[in-house]
C-alpha cells in the first residue's frame, strides 16, 4: 500500500485539480484546501486569530453583495487546521506554482512544520514559462488543470524548511496589504499599483463587470479588492459611473475621468 500523504492546496478550484489528479492515479489521500487569498490584506494577526485580516475583508467587502454576507459570516482563523496538520504524523505536500497566494501558501506550510521539516514536501509547478506569452500565474496549480497530474511524479522534499519559515516571518511582519511574486520571491506593492490598469480599462464606457474581468486577466489580485480600488478611484475622481451593477455594489458602467 502507497505511504499515505496529507496534502495542501492554496485554493477550493486547486484542490478540486489536485483531488482530480489523485484519483486518476489511483491514491485517496485527504486534500486540504485553504481558502484566504494571502496575496492581499494585513498578515500581521494570520497565525494568531486573523481579526485584522477578517476586520480587512469586512471593510472591502461591505455594500458589495456578492461577498458581503459571506465575509460577515466567515472567520480567516485557520489556527485550528494548522495545529492539527502539525500534530498528525503524515508526509505534508504543498502543491503551488507562480502564483504569490499558492507561494505564500508554501511558506506558511514551511513555517507551521518548522519543528517537523522532514515532514515538508512540495509539488512546484511552473517550469517553462508561460504558455502563449500569458502572465506566469496562469501555471497555478489552481489555473493549470491537466497538468498536474504529471507533477505528482517530480514531488520532492523540502530541504530548506527553516530558510522558508524565515522567510514568511519577515513577509508578515511587513505592514503591507499586496503583494506579488517576482523571479521567485515575493515583494510588496502600493495598494495603489494598479489603479493605472484599472483607468486604462475604461477609457470610454465600459461595463463594470468587463473591466474587473480585463484587469483580473493579467493580475492574480481577486475580484474583492479590484472593487475596493474602483471605489477609491469613484471617490477621488478619476473614475466616473453611470448605473448600477448591483451584484458587485458598482455603477453598471465606468469610464475615466479627472
Amino acid at each position: 500500500m502507497p505511504l499515505s500523504f496529507l496534502h495542501i492546496a492554496a485554493s477550493t478550484m486547486a484542490g478540486g485539480h489536485v483531488r482530480k489528479a489523485l484519483g486518476e492515479l489511483g491514491r485517496d489521500d485527504e486534500v486540504v484546501d485553504l481558502r484566504d487569498g494571502l496575496q492581499v490584506g494585513p498578515l500581521a494577526d494570520v497565525d494568531h486569530g486573523a481579526k485584522q485580516r477578517d476586520a480587512w475583508w469586512q471593510m472591502l467587502s461591505a455594500g458589495v453583495p456578492a461577498w458581503q454576507t459571506f465575509a460577515a459570516e466567515t472567520s480567516l482563523d485557520d489556527s485550528a487546521l494548522w495545529a492539527r496538520l502539525r500534530a498528525d504524523p503524515r508526509p505534508v505536500v504543498v502543491w503551488h506554482g507562480p502564483h504569490p497566494g499558492e507561494h505564500l501558501v508554501m511558506l506558511r506550510t514551511c513555517f507551521h512544520l518548522r519543528a517537523h521539516p522532514r515532514r515538508a514536501f512540495e509539488v512546484h509547478l511552473g517550469g517553462g514559462g508561460p504558455r502563449r506569452a500569458l502572465p506566469s500565474f496562469y501555471r497555478s496549480v489552481a489555473l493549470s488543470g491537466g497538468e498536474v497530474m504529471g507533477a505528482w511524479q517530480h514531488r520532492r522534499r523540502i530541504h530548506d524548511v527553516h530558510a522558508r519559515a524565515r522567510r514568511w516571518q519577515r513577509i508578515v511582519a511587513h505592514p503591507g496589504c499586496l503583494r506579488d511574486l517576482r523571479q521567485g520571491r515575493i515583494v510588496p506593492l502600493a495598494v495603489d499599483v494598479h489603479d493605472a490598469s484599472l483607468r486604462a480599462a475604461c477609457v470610454d464606457w465600459t461595463g463594470s463587470t468587463h473591466v474587473l474581468g480585463l484587469v483580473l486577466a493579467d493580475l492574480p489580485v481577486g475580484d474583492l479588492f479590484l472593487i475596493w480600488r474602483v471605489r477609491r478611484l469613484l471617490e477621488a475622481g478619476l473614475l466616473a459611473g453611470r448605473g448600477t451593477n448591483e451584484k458587485l455594489g458598482l455603477p453598471g458602467e465606468l469610464r475615466s475621468g479627472g
